[in-house]
């Protein structure tokens, strides 16, 4: 049993080698995060480096999460602006929906919906599309609405993945402990690389 653990070809090394990049990375993903300003810098690094764990050319995850996140800092930032205010409009809007006449509640309440879904999609898929392409803010945004609409499956089985998992949070106590527990541990960066995983396959084919 040990020789599987030592053989650097054996799936369990390979898997426990996994499990500690991605623990290191989480470790460095939450440590960075903690002045709240640098979440985007912090997320747009953990995506370039995840990025590069798919497509198997990572070697040196804390050296290259120090270095993505210096080098992304700006463009992580001015993402996680973008995000916010388009965040805090759709917070606005919902707060108003309710003193609006039937008729124009329901417009506007559909019109909401679909600003919301669009919200989750760039959470979603801005950050490993801006890890893998060079392209301008304005031009990043439009193909990730572009290949998420083109990709309807993908994008609503992701969309009841995330309404399932809030759901089990909000309804068992065991599970918003576990979660937590988990995110806390390597959560975030797993995320991160399934996420990768998914973006890779999603924006390939338009390459």
């Amino acid at each position: 049993m040990l020789k599987h653990f030592i053989d650097s070809n054996s799936r369990i090394y390979k898997f426990s080698s996994y499990l500690m990049d991605l623990f290191t990375l989480n470790l460095l993903f939450l440590i960075s995060c903690l002045p709240i300003v640098t979440i985007g810098a912090s997320t747009l690094a953990l995506s370039r480096v995840t990025m590069k764990m798919v497509e198997g050319k990572l070697s040196f995850p804390t050296k290259t999460f120090l270095h993505e996140w210096k080098g992304n800092f700006l463009r992580g930032t001015i993402i996680e602006i973008i995000l916010i205010i388009f965040g805090a409009l759709l917070v606005v809007a919902i707060r108003l929906l309710p003193i609006l006449p039937t008729i124009s509640f329901i417009i506007v309440g559909v019109g909401i919906l679909i600003a919301l879904i669009t919200f989750v999609v760039f959470c979603l898929f801005i950050f490993p599309y801006n890890a893998r392409y060079e392209n301008s803010l304005l031009g990043s945004f439009r193909v990730v609405f572009l290949v998420s609409s083109l990709n309807p499956k993908v994008t609503a089985g992701l969309l009841i993945l995330i309404i399932a998992v809030v759901a089990i949070m909000s309804l068992d106590s065991f599970w918003l402990i576990f979660v937590s527990f988990f995110f806390f541990m390597i959560g975030f960066s797993t995320v991160s690389f399934c996420i990768s995983h998914i973006s890779l396959k999603l924006f390939t084919p338009y390459e």
